[in-house]
């Protein structure tokens, strides 16, 4: 059911030349899945995500800066595309899950280990957000 709903309908927009950094980066994600590299998993899943969105910020033209972060740039949608201020935190959990589980951001003095069923959940999430985005600012 999630990959009839959100899986397969997240790869179909994202195959055009536009979306062609997303697209490579989300399928990267699966792939580090598969293959047990499931650290690498969670922040790829948040690079496409804010690929996606800055695609849709320039087709669209709503003002981003490049270096924005999945927070600005989900502001900046959220506010040109009129969602309502609740949509925030669901569609947040992408770059939460990067900033608080993955070693995106460097270890530190402890190493930061992904459960499967944290990627697992991530990729999910991912596909559903991008899905969402996409039809509503399209």
């Amino acid at each position: 059911m999630i990959h009839e709903t959100a899986i397969e309908p997240a790869l179909q927009p994202f195959s055009k030349p536009a979306f062609l950094y997303a697209n490579t980066q989300f399928i990267a994600a699966f792939e580090d899945y598969r293959h047990q590299k499931i650290g690498d998993c969670v922040p790829k899943c948040n690079l496409a995500y804010e690929s996606v969105m800055k695609v849709s910020c320039g087709q669209k033209g709503f003002g981003y800066n490049p270096g924005n972060t999945t927070s600005k740039l989900l502001k900046t949608i959220m506010s040109k595309a009129q969602m309502n201020s609740f949509w925030e935190s669901p569609l947040l959990i992408v770059g939460t899950l990067r900033n608080s589980l993955s070693s995106a951001h460097g270890a530190g003095e402890t190493s930061k280990t992904v459960p499967e069923h944290i990627a697992n959940y991530a990729l999910n999430v991912t596909a559903s957000a991008l899905v969402f985005l996409h039809d509503h600012a399209y």
